[in-house]
């Protein structure tokens, strides 16, 4: 029995991640957004971090399209959609959490030109992970 040779798993005291933790982002209902426009528009994202990792989600559509069987449960309490899933790689489930900020960049269209303007902060949220699994 001594000559058996076990594998060694690292743990999460040996620095190698213990569980990947994925994120999906479907929609959000968000009031102080007006819907797109001709002349200007702006662009939900989430960026979502864990620790010293930060991921950004793809700029959010703005859907009007209520079938449900298509964009699934809330469809009509949500009409901005993300369709994104963000994974993680944590070693500790009690910390540090997920924090969430949710931006959004808007766009002035005027004929060809369309200006860029810097992301602004529409809130902010805490997801504890210990409590979710």
């Amino acid at each position: 029995l001594g000559q058996v040779k076990v594998p060694k798993i690292p743990r999460a005291a040996d620095g190698g991640p213990s569980f990947k933790l994925s994120v999906r982002v479907l929609g959000a209902s968000i009031p102080g957004l007006p819907q797109p426009g001709i002349a200007s528009r702006q662009r939900p994202f989430l960026q979502v971090a864990s620790g010293s990792t930060k991921k950004e989600t793809e700029f959010a559509d703005f859907d009007t399209c209520f079938d449900s069987a298509k964009a699934g449960a809330g469809a009509t309490e949500c009409p901005w959609r993300f369709s994104d899933t963000l994974t993680f790689a944590l070693q500790d489930a009690k910390k540090p959490g997920l924090q969430l900020n949710l931006r959004a960049k808007k766009d002035i269209v005027l004929g060809p030109l369309q200006v860029e303007l810097n992301a602004n902060e529409i809130g902010t949220g805490a997801v504890s992970v210990a409590e979710r699994i």
